[in-house]
């Protein structure tokens, strides 16, 4: 860990909308189309209703959801946020890895978040320090 990187807490987790059900229909009516950057997070409903993520990303929305239906997911619902700045974008998805898939070990992602073009020298991730 860097020694500039911070515990990634309950504070730093963004409040998103959702959770909607994931299916395309359902993508197409809450978002209407592609070209909006965001974050969002697919998960399940647990059985008191309570979202759990399962895997966290960002970039255009609407297309990065239906790509991961085309690809199988089997997540039932999501969340997302816009978000047009990509150094922020970045920070949003590195504290929900860090958080979601390191405290709670429950997310598919294999990878920490890839750090925005041309900044991969001078970022890191201010939770972990990767």
């Amino acid at each position: 860990m860097s020694d500039n990187a911070i515990t990634v807490g309950i504070n730093d987790i963004v409040v998103m909308n959702g959770p909607y059900e994931f299916k395309k229909e359902e993508i197409l009516r809450v978002l209407q189309s592609s070209g909006t950057n965001g974050n969002y997070r697919t998960g399940v409903l647990n059985s008191q209703k309570r979202f759990i993520p399962r895997y966290v990303g960002r970039g255009d929305v609407f297309t990065r959801l239906n790509a991961h239906i085309d690809e199988g997911s089997p997540d039932t619902h999501f969340k997302f946020i816009y978000e047009s700045n990509e150094l922020e974008s970045y920070k949003i998805e590195s504290a929900d890895y860090d958080y979601f898939g390191g405290i709670y070990n429950q997310l598919r992602n294999q990878e920490h978040p890839k750090k925005p073009d041309g900044m991969s020298e001078v970022v890191l991730c201010p939770y972990c320090g990767k």
